[in-house]
């Protein structure tokens, strides 16, 4: 069962970080004129916060490393990134809210997903199967 766990992650992890490297990384100013454009204030920090937050959180959850808190910034990058980009309630086309919601709903999956694996980390503590340092967070009552 810890293989399949540690495959699980990765599966997980990997396409979350081509996406944060090809929207926070190649696509850096394209992402921040994307964030300008949704009144996003200092959207050059945030970008910057939020796609760092998404690749470290990412490589900590695939790799073991504090996986807990590496869950925490996966939630909560993808979650701020889906509030700000995919923010359906703005657009004023059918297609266009159409199409910003069921990205919005993605978002939110993922940050759930993010988050079950917090829960996970938090209680299996150091039995969690390849991880190479113990969660941050002792364990909750």
């Amino acid at each position: 069962m810890d293989v399949l766990f540690l495959l699980s992650r990765v599966v997980f992890v990997v396409p979350l970080l081509v996406g944060a490297i090809k929207s926070y990384g190649n696509g850096y100013e394209e992402s921040v004129r994307l964030y300008r454009r949704r009144g996003m204030p200092m959207p050059e920090v945030v970008v910057a916060t939020v796609g760092l937050a998404i690749v470290a959180g990412a490589l900590m959850v695939g790799f073991g490393v504090v996986p807990d808190l590496g869950a925490l910034l996966l939630a909560g990058g993808v979650l701020a990134s889906g509030l700000v980009v995919h923010s359906f309630w703005q657009e004023r086309s059918d297609a266009a809210r159409t199409r910003e919601l069921g990205l919005f709903k993605k978002d939110l999956v993922i940050a759930a997903a993010a988050m079950i694996l917090f829960y996970l980390f938090n209680q299996l503590q150091s039995k969690a199967g390849f991880i190479l340092t113990d969660p941050l967070f002792d364990k909750g009552q």
